[in-house]
């Protein structure tokens, strides 16, 4: 039998942010644009 006999805990935690990409950032502004003009219009 395993050492946690089955039972095992798993946790995960956000270690750091890492800069976008230009041309990604971009498309982001791009689609977030799009979502947001039909409610103005």
């Amino acid at each position: 039998r395993a050492m946690t006999q089955g039972r095992g805990v798993f946790t995960m935690e956000l270690s750091h942010y890492d800069p976008v990409p230009s041309h990604v950032a971009e498309q982001i502004i791009a689609e977030a644009k799009k979502e947001k003009e039909p409610e103005g219009a």
